[in-house]
């Protein structure tokens, strides 16, 4: 898949990441167990889960292999829970880097 495409993907995986998470949390609407701030751990958990069911691998994108192939995953799943604002701050500095 295109660079494009990709980010498009990750855009709309974290659109999808964000409202799933924002229902959890009205389901459990703690804060924090501790140290922990527990809306993270939820959109954590929610990213990479959508991200392994997906498939969905940033990494293709930008013409990355990494193996194995489940760590792509994890990782595309961690930055989809920042949700579409930190999917974009990813995706300006994307940007920002191919004009250098």
């Amino acid at each position: 898949m295109e660079l494009a495409g990709t980010l498009a993907l990750l855009v709309v995986l974290s659109m999808i990441v964000e409202f799933v998470t924002d229902i959890i949390k009205k389901i459990i609407p703690l804060k924090e167990i501790g140290s922990v701030e527990v809306p993270l751990i939820i959109s954590l958990i929610v990213g990479i889960v959508v991200a392994l069911t997906t498939r969905a691998n940033i990494f293709d994108g930008i013409g990355i292999v990494v193996d194995p192939i489940a760590t792509a995953y994890i990782f595309t799943g961690i930055i989809i829970s920042a949700g579409s604002k930190g999917v974009h701050e990813l995706v300006s500095k994307l940007r920002e880097s191919r004009k250098v």
